[in-house]
């Protein structure tokens, strides 16, 4: 499930822990893309800013596909009209 929060969510987030609200949007995007990613992080095997490279990289491929299936669908409607 993908979260959408607001740059005043992650600031009060930020401001209720002490992080940064960047930091708490880094993770957020990390814990929505890359689940796996975010133990590591915890674990202190993977540094949050590897994480977050990595989940963006994932997020803007399923954004890519979605485009392009969003594409073939509206071709594939004015080929059949």
């Amino acid at each position: 499930m993908i979260r959408k929060q607001s740059l005043q969510t992650h600031r009060e987030l930020g401001d209720a822990t002490g992080v940064s609200h960047q930091r708490v949007h880094q993770a957020s995007t990390v814990i929505d893309n890359a689940p796996e990613l975010a133990d590591q992080v915890m674990a202190g095997t993977v540094q949050l800013n590897e994480a977050y490279a990595e989940a963006r990289q994932r997020k803007e491929a399923t954004e890519n596909r979605e485009e392009q299936a969003g594409r073939a669908e509206r071709d594939l409607g004015r080929v059949a009209a």
